[in-house]
């Protein structure tokens, strides 16, 4: 018993040492967050923040009189911060906001049942919600690992869906709850951003009716104006959501959804700036053909009109450059000429050529990959089924080479080498940065397809 109690009164110091401390460095620095772990600690810890779906470390702390000190003379942007070892592992999550001055009790488990934060409520409430959030989860999980056992018995795993239903209403309720509870405190924005839209039960088995409210009401929890919500892990995970699965893959429906985005920021900076960046990145060279014209709108009218963040002169002007480069092969475009050697010695144009389509073929008689595409496009063109003429560009400099592989496989499509032009680079005009790329046109020469493969030219054709 005795033991007992010394351990109780030397937890009760250690509690008023830090409370007492905290209250000093409140006057000495902008943010002080103070870390007392009990048993074996990292000798090094990191302090960082989410940023989309990054994070950005913002200091490091290591032992002094058994404690470690993350300050700092310069305010924390709001956001969950995490905690990270020196092997930048993820320890544990806190929140930071408005009161930047606190400590932090845990063992070295650093589980959120074993963590106390002194002089910070939003911290206490955070940890209790991830308590909570990771015993429903565990049920949830619990309960999805009996409905695979169970799979064929359907009224077994109906009834353990309902079960799982209810787990996750209550932990709505509970955020709910907690929302009401503490109005006007970042841990109510940061919860609130965490409940989906519910849709209408008289609309639920109207597709097309669910799908219009889903998309209308998709942010209507989460705060895009609200920089503090950058800084967490929930937004990338959005964004997909919106963009990949309520958004029709098509340019003007991706962009927009954007403008949409972009405007719900109400000019934050700091937001807007994040998103222009994500969509520039991700549709500079997008998985879908013809949503490159995204990336074109985005220097139009963001990066030529806004000072965007990270943007010097020179990397605006490569953006600018870039778009007016895609502007010329945007699906719907009329082609870019070119004029370029034969192998007799002459320059062709694949504007001589009269049929329907018009195939432009980017390769290397030494790229494997070529030769495999290749064989692909030659079984098309050689059975006949559509009025089409390929326009074959090597972009091997070795002409012999190329020659005579044009002549050991009987290619009598136009062949020309890219190496030899009276035209702009076709590197340049057709964002040629690897091979093998396939261009289609029709008949007036406009871009109808482009980074397909030869087997797909066919089903392209049949959709016109």
């Amino acid at each position: 018993m005795r033991q007992k109690k010394s351990a109780i009164t030397i937890k009760v110091i250690i509690i008023f040492f830090l409370v007492i401390t905290s209250t000093l460095l409140k006057s000495q620095n902008e943010y002080a967050i103070k870390l007392n772990f009990s048993g074996k600690s990292d000798s090094i810890l990191i302090l960082a923040n989410y940023f989309g779906d990054k994070f950005q470390i913002v200091d490091t702390a290591g032992y002094m009189d058994n404690v470690m000190m993350f300050t700092g003379n310069t305010r924390l942007k709001g956001g969950i911060y995490l905690v990270l070892n020196s092997k930048k592992e993820k320890l544990f999550e806190c929140l930071i906001d408005k009161d930047q001055t606190f400590s932090i009790l845990s063992d070295s488990s650093y589980s959120a049942t074993q963590i106390k934060t002194i002089d910070n409520i939003e911290n206490d409430l955070f940890n209790k919600h991830l308590i909570f959030t990771n015993q429903t989860y565990e049920k949830v999980n619990l309960l999805h690992k009996q409905i695979e056992k169970q799979k064929n018995n359907q009224a077994v795993t109906d009834s353990l869906q309902l079960e799982i239903t209810a787990l996750s209403d209550k932990l709505i309720a509970y955020r709910q709850h907690e929302i009401a509870e503490h109005p006007g405190t970042y841990y109510a924005v940061l919860l609130k951003a965490m409940i989906e839209v519910k849709i209408p039960d008289d609309i639920k088995q109207k597709s097309d009716l669910a799908y219009a409210f889903m998309k209308k009401h998709y942010w209507d929890n989460f705060d895009l104006a609200d920089s503090r919500l950058l800084r967490t892990p929930l937004l990338p995970g959005k964004i997909d959501t919106y963009i990949e699965k309520l958004t029709p893959p098509l340019s003007d429906s991706v962009i927009q959804s954007i403008d949409f985005m972009i405007k719900l920021t109400r000019e934050n900076k700091e937001t807007r700036d994040y998103l222009i960046w994500n969509f520039t990145s991700k549709y500079q060279n997008p998985k879908i053909m013809g949503l490159d014209k995204v990336f074109v709108y985005l220097a139009d009218n963001y990066f030529a009109k806004f000072d965007i963040a990270n943007t010097t002169p020179s990397i605006k002007q490569k953006i600018i450059e870039k778009s007016d480069q895609l502007r010329k092969i945007l699906i719907g475009s009329k082609a870019p000429e070119l004029w370029l050697i034969d192998s007799t010695g002459s320059y062709r144009s694949f504007s001589e050529i009269e049929t329907d389509y018009t195939v432009i073929f980017f390769w290397d008689q030494e790229c494997n990959i070529c030769k495999k595409e290749l064989a692909d496009l030659k079984k098309l063109y050689d059975n006949k089924k559509h009025n089409l003429e390929v326009y074959a560009v090597c972009a091997n400099a070795d002409m012999d080479g190329w020659k005579n592989f044009i002549r050991s496989n009987q290619l009598s499509w136009l062949n020309v080498n890219g190496t030899k032009s009276m035209s702009v680079d076709f590197h340049d005009l057709y964002d040629i940065y690897a091979t093998p790329v396939i261009y289609l046109l029709d008949k007036n020469k406009k871009i109808i397809a482009k980074r397909i493969n030869a087997n797909q030219i066919s089903q392209v054709i049949q959709m016109q």
